[in-house]
């Protein structure tokens, strides 16, 4: 309540009323026939001190502190009924409280209830609201109201709005809000809705202090809703202010790798902790045979732990059985990549059996599948509350990379600087180590072979340093024999999974012993060739 409604004084209980007239020292008859000709009259309380004239208004008075009821009263004036009245069954309490100041403008309704003025019946229709304008720091509602207005319905919006993926827009409807939030805080106010470049780079050199990668997020966002909003205007990225600001950025911004960012570590350390903790796959509780399979299709499908496998769904897990109905194939359709639609992996058998994904992933569909019979057609591979029959359900994305991340760490893998997702370069960079090709590790790990991803994000050698060594001694060894450290590669049969067994050639390092081959400043001045 205000100030106005909490400062009532609370009559005493047991005060007692008189009714006196314009002489406020003689108090009137009780006898309505002994009233006299007085005509204006008004109730007090006894303790009211005595005033010997009162000005009123002739129409109606304010409602004084004293609580005085309008001295003038017309007798033909019709009766209003009021459209809220007291509930007849209510039981009236006293309510005290304790305030200090007074209040002129307060009234109390005990247990009030609402009643309609009226003997007819008023039944309850449709109301038509009408329409309003979204908010300009929804994104996707403005997006949804300009393309109602070129013609296009609720059903051909959405369809549209999958055409970008749920967490691009999310990313997206985040920054635009802040971009809005900044335009409502210049002087003058800005409308977001304006196509303007200029406005977008200064709210770029607001941002100036965050990364590259970054700042392309946010013009990203603004350029989703200008290129729906203002369709005939170019588009942003290629405004020469816009340009020129992300190629300022690149000139300014020096970023120094860490250590951890040059090379990966070694799946080995891993792939050595599953054959110690999770050795017998036959024995393993449930719990532990999700976990060893969630491991080794981490390694050997070089997936991403949130958006692969964290969406892997049950259906889509195929086995092949030969004609003694024994497994030899696994296909795994991963859906909703980022770079393609379907990616298809075909994994078949290893003759170790406690490092076989195909195998260990049979032999956990076998033990949960009465899990799985209540459960939603598209629900996942991997299960929470695998323990608890009741709570079971799908596994979310963050939880799969949680697992991967408790696994790593107990392998002791420093999770502080390699998080779950570096096991996606981890592996890959171990198959190239491995010797197989480039371009046969892109088609595996669902990369573009025109692009360079892999080498530039991807491949981070262990022994990076072996080649650059090479170099350095060649430059600065100039005897006639060298110790120079050098890679030979000895074939080697090993089991892989896409294919059948194959000769590897597996890299070792030595140091051999060669000619030198190049000319010393010495003998170059006399012109001795070399030996």
């Amino acid at each position: 309540r205000g100030q106005g409604y909490r400062s009532r004084q609370i009559e005493p209980k047991n005060f007692q009323l008189v009714i006196r007239s314009q002489d406020c020292l003689k108090d009137i008859a009780t006898n309505p026939t002994e009233m006299g000709s007085v005509n204006n009259r008004h109730v007090c309380c006894t303790r009211e001190s005595p005033t010997p004239n009162v000005l009123e208004l002739s129409t109606r008075s304010i409602l004084t502190s004293n609580r005085r009821f309008p001295p003038t009263m017309d007798k033909t004036r019709p009766l209003l009924l009021p459209t809220v009245e007291t509930h007849p069954l209510c039981i009236t309490q006293n309510q005290t409280r304790q305030d200090t100041e007074n209040s002129i403008n307060y009234s109390i309704l005990d247990s009030s209830t609402l009643v309609a003025n009226t003997d007819k019946d008023d039944t309850i229709g449709k109301t038509n609201f009408l329409p309003t304008q979204p908010m300009d720091d929804d994104r996707l509602a403005i997006i949804r109201e300009t393309q109602k207005e070129t013609g296009l319905v609720d059903e051909s919006i959405d369809f549209l709005t999958k055409s970008t993926r749920k967490s691009t827009n999310k990313s997206y409807n985040r920054q635009w809000k802040k971009y809005v939030q900044w335009c409502k805080q210049q002087t003058p106010v800005i409308n977001p809705r304006q196509y303007s470049p200029i406005n977008v780079f200064n709210y770029l050199i607001h941002q100036r202090h965050l990364s590259t990668s970054h700042l392309k997020i946010i013009r990203a966002a603004i350029t989703s809703v200008y290129k729906t909003l203002h369709p005939t205007k170019g588009n942003l990225a290629e405004e020469k202010l816009i340009a020129d600001f992300f190629k300022s950025k690149r000139q300014q911004t020096v970023c120094i790798p860490k250590q951890h960012q040059l090379t990966t570590w070694d799946s080995n350390d891993l792939l050595t902790f599953i054959l110690h903790k999770y050795k017998d796959t036959q024995t393993l509780t449930l719990s532990d045979l999700q976990q060893k399979t969630l491991l080794l299709l981490a390694l050997s499908t070089m997936a991403r732990p949130r958006s692969d496998l964290g969406q892997l769904q049950h259906r889509d897990v195929l086995f092949e059985s030969n004609n003694e109905s024994q497994v030899t194939k696994m296909t795994l359709h991963f859906q909703q990549l980022k770079e393609t639609q379907v990616k298809t992996i075909q994994l078949q058998c290893l003759s170790n059996q406690d490092i076989c994904p195909t195998t260990t992933t049979f032999l956990f569909l076998q033990r949960s599948s009465h899990l799985r019979q209540n459960l939603p057609i598209d629900h996942t591979l991997f299960l929470s509350y695998i323990e608890d029959t009741i709570k079971t359900r799908s596994a979310r994305p963050t939880m799969i990379a949680n697992w991967i991340k408790a696994q790593m760490q107990d392998a002791g893998i420093n999770t502080q600087l390699y998080k779950p997702y570096s096991i996606h370069s981890a592996s890959s960079t171990k198959a190239v180590e491995q010797g197989h090709s480039i371009s046969s590790v892109k088609e595996h790990g669902n990369w573009s072979r025109k692009a360079d991803t892999f080498e530039r994000y991807y491949y981070k050698p262990i022994n990076s340093t072996l080649s650059s060594t090479q170099i350095a001694q060649s430059i600065l060894h100039n005897t006639e024999n060298c110790t120079t450290l050098e890679v030979r590669a000895e074939a080697t049969e090993v089991g892989l999974g896409m294919t059948s067994n194959q000769y590897v050639a597996e890299a070792k390092t030595e140091n051999v012993i060669r000619p030198s081959q190049y000319v010393s400043w010495f003998q170059w001045l006399k012109g001795t060739p070399p030996k």
